[in-house]
């Protein structure tokens, strides 16, 4: 991608994917140049970027899946974002949906329409775990009380070539779900 700077145009390969991303690089490039920091450096460390821990790490499956890992944690506009980029990529796309939590007097209304998005957008698959999740299923979703749950569903169903994106708040420990997956494929 190429970003307009007050330096001129810089190119830059983000090693991961999402127009969210994008827009964050964009906003550490201009606090780079408030700071007096070199753009061509800043691009630089952009470019060497890796995601840690469980913040949109594409990881492989043993079934030749590619997980999605952005189960660190969620809310409507992150969940939306990593739904959109999921529906972006090739191959067939399978959204696991965890509990967003901490939402308030609204959670009902936000997990329903996450869950209609993700239909919207055309996902191939769409897995719900938690309760809150549960609570919006609707024709078209799975739905599934637990992690564990969610594994015994899935576990000989992945293909070489799917997008699975894992995505919840901590407290719904959507990981666990992938984790499963690698040992039942194993």
């Amino acid at each position: 991608m190429v970003f307009g700077t007050p330096v001129g145009p810089l190119s830059a390969t983000l090693p991961v994917p999402g127009r969210h991303l994008a827009h964050n690089a964009a906003g550490a490039l201009a606090v780079a140049w408030s700071l007096g920091i070199d753009l061509a450096e800043a691009v630089a460390c952009m470019e060497g970027y890796e995601p840690v821990g469980m913040r949109l790490r594409a990881e492989p499956l043993p079934s030749g899946a590619q997980a999605l890992n952005d189960a660190y944690n969620a809310n409507p506009a992150s969940m939306a974002a990593s739904l959109r980029l999921l529906a972006s990529l090739p191959g067939r796309r399978i959204a696991v949906m965890g509990d967003m939590l901490e939402l308030g007097p609204e959670e009902a209304r936000w997990h329903a329409e996450a869950v209609a998005l993700a239909l919207e957008l055309g996902l191939d698959r769409v897995v719900l775990v938690g309760p809150r999740m549960a609570a919006a299923a609707v024709a078209g979703t799975e739905a599934y009380g637990s992690p564990e749950e969610a594994v015994a569903g899935m576990a000989h169903t992945l293909q070489p070539g799917d997008r699975v994106l894992f995505k919840g708040s901590r407290g719904a420990r959507v990981e666990r779900v992938l984790e499963g997956l690698r040992e039942e494929q194993s």
